[in-house]
């Protein structure tokens, strides 16, 4: 048997390690392209190390979605949104505000967590969020960090990390109404009003959504057969006041409360064939109420708390 060794071969390892280390490739952000001409930022993340880091040195596996990306693409739900996103997965029992279950990277619902403004929010029976209650219009931005976050979120974060950032005040007075349409008696109204005084911003918007609804068993031989079209409709109210008490200290008041009735297919009793007229009118009563105070500090150079 002859060996041979190429000194080639060996130039190729040092190779790959630099464009291994040189710059990561794993964050991605979902957003327009900036206007021609104009400056280019660096979009930066907190969700991925807790602190806000541009988006450009995060090696870990991020995505973000923009509020000029939800404005411009036009989905329905929170649960589309998701589904757009490489690594997420997506079940659902119906229609748009049906219940959903996410999964990140292969992982189950319940080892993913949701976080609103930074604060914790989830089921205490089922240990999943709600992801058909979050009305998607009083969103500002999400970030979605896929993979094993249990380092920096505890043992639940094996999947990863979903957090959702409500609407935020901005600089000049900023006053919006909508108002959609749709098919199955889809409708959709919102609207707000943002802006700031002086050191002072605020926040303050409403959105209600309703839909007669769908099936989706519509299958008569099929033993939990209930053709009934299941409705829903929610409301949703956000608030956010912030305060710049010092060059260096912010304060942050934000509420985010929605209420959610929703119908679905349920399987009180075998009925192939439709043999029976009674019908199964199931429904779930989703509440979610996030309430979060926040104190950023900047203390030093070097030192931030929040």
């Amino acid at each position: 048997m002859k060996t041979s060794f190429c000194p080639v071969r060996f130039a190729a390892l040092p190779l790959a390690l630099a464009a291994a280390f040189s710059s990561p490739s794993f964050a991605q952000i979902v957003q327009p392209p900036a206007s021609p001409g104009g400056p280019v930022l660096a979009e930066t993340v907190v969700t991925a190390s807790r602190i806000a880091v541009p988006i450009t040195d995060v090696l870990a596996d991020v995505s973000v979605v923009t509020r000029e990306v939800l404005d411009t693409a036009g989905p329905g739900s929170l649960r589309d949104v998701l589904a757009q996103l490489p690594g997420v997965q997506i079940t659902s029992s119906g229609g748009l505000r049906s219940t959903t279950g996410v999964f990140l990277r292969g992982a189950s619902a319940s080892q993913a967590i949701v976080l609103i403004d930074g604060i914790r929010v989830g089921s205490a029976t089922s240990g999943g969020a709600s992801y058909e209650n979050m009305p998607l219009d009083r969103i500002e931005r999400i970030e979605v960090l896929r993979g094993a976050a249990s380092a920096l979120y505890g043992p639940d974060a094996v999947g990863g990390v979903i957090q959702i950032f409500t609407r935020a005040p901005t600089e000049k007075i900023a006053l919006n109404a909508t108002f959609g349409a749709g098919s199955d008696g889809a409708m959709n109204t919102a609207a707000s009003v943002r802006g700031s005084a002086g050191p002072i911003g605020y926040s303050l918007g409403v959105s209600r959504e309703a839909a007669a609804g769908f099936s989706s068993r519509n299958n008569p031989l099929s033993g939990d057969f209930n053709p009934d079209d299941d409705a829903f409709k929610s409301t949703s109210v956000d608030a956010k006041l912030t305060a710049q008490v010092h060059k260096s200290h912010f304060l942050t008041l934000s509420l985010l409360q929605s209420k959610t009735d929703l119908q679905f297919d349920g399987r009180p009793f075998p009925n192939p064939g439709a043999i029976s007229g009674l019908r199964w009118d199931a429904s779930n009563d989703l509440r979610l109420k996030n309430v979060a105070f926040t104190w950023e500090a900047q203390w030093l150079d070097v030192w931030k708390s929040t």
